[in-house]
């Protein structure tokens, strides 16, 4: 009975999968993340959390079992094993563009399904990344189909993704033009790990560090901590992946429970949800500014002054 019961869930995630999201690469595909965000009264409060939580992932070394460790290094070389560092990849800082078009459609708290597009130059490979990611926002764990595809410069272009894939971003954020209405500036150090010791299932931890900015000037801090599902065995459950989640969020609380905040929300949320309160308040205003941008550069948009 339990074996009928494993196959018709498998099944039930299969066919779920597949709706949601359509694929035509390698790459494409569902992201499975948790996000907290660092509190505290300060920039610099809220970096120094950042860090001490992140000495305690690589420290830690039984949940967060990172590939430094056993059970990865179980068939390495015991004298590399010692001398072995934990594997993070810090990578540069970088400016991410977040694009949309002048109804903000996918930004907003209404849209049954949320949007994210942005581009991001890739410093060192002379081409730009382009990220579209679709999704429902508010549930525990942030589901979301993710589509990524190389640009030779910057901007955006929904023509580089199959016809399925187009319809799919263009029924969320609309026909219209999409031009960069936010940046973030962001530093990311990504840890890989096998959660409570499994082998055959890999998380990575990700801490991040950047202050974000409207197009108007808005500005607000960008540090969270991100656990992304990277890789299982597929006839894992749900339920079991779920769990080693929940785990890991609890390994986090125990010790830092008072400075982590849930969220369910991709990063540039708090940036659209200023436009969209913007648009609402005085939409005429809006629109202007939004006319005045252009769609192959960065432009910051400076609002008259008040009159006397």
């Amino acid at each position: 009975m339990n074996r009928h019961r494993k196959k018709a869930e498998k099944e039930k995630r299969e066919k779920k999968h597949k709706a949601r999201v359509p694929r035509e690469v390698k790459d494409d595909g569902e992201e499975d993340e948790r996000k907290y965000r660092v509190l505290g009264k300060t920039w610099d409060q809220k970096v120094k959390t950042l860090r001490s939580v992140f000495s305690f992932v690589v420290l830690e070394g039984k949940f967060f079992a990172t590939l430094d460790k056993a059970p990865h290094t179980a068939s390495f070389d015991t004298c590399l094993v010692a001398s072995a560092q934990v594997p993070i990849h810090i990578k540069p800082i970088g400016c991410r563009y977040y694009w949309a078009t002048a109804c903000l459609a996918g930004y907003k708290a209404k849209d049954k399904t949320r949007a994210e597009v942005r581009t991001e130059e890739k410093i060192g490979k002379r081409r730009w990344e382009q990220v579209v990611k679709l999704g429902g926002d508010g549930s525990k764990t942030l589901k979301r189909g993710e589509y990524e595809r190389h640009l030779d410069d910057f901007g955006v272009n929904i023509g580089v993704y199959s016809p399925e894939i187009r319809r799919a971003i263009r029924g969320v954020v609309g026909q219209k033009t999409l031009y960069p209405l936010a940046h973030i500036d962001v530093q990311s150090i990504p840890v890989l790990f096998h959660p409570d010791g499994r082998k055959d299932v890999l998380f990575e931890i990700k801490f991040d560090c950047g202050k974000g900015k409207t197009f108007d000037g808005f500005t607000t801090d960008i540090v969270e901590i991100e656990i992304e599902v990277k890789n299982f065995p597929k006839d894992m459950p749900d339920s079991k992946i779920e769990a080693l989640l929940d785990l890991a969020e609890k390994m986090l609380f125990r010790d830092y429970g008072d400075n982590l905040e849930p969220i369910f929300e991709s990063k540039p949320a708090v940036l659209f949800r200023h436009l969209v309160s913007w648009r609402d308040r005085n939409e005429t205003e809006f629109t202007a500014a939004f006319r005045s941008l252009r769609g192959d550069k960065w432009k910051v948009w400076e609002r008259p002054a008040p009159k006397a």
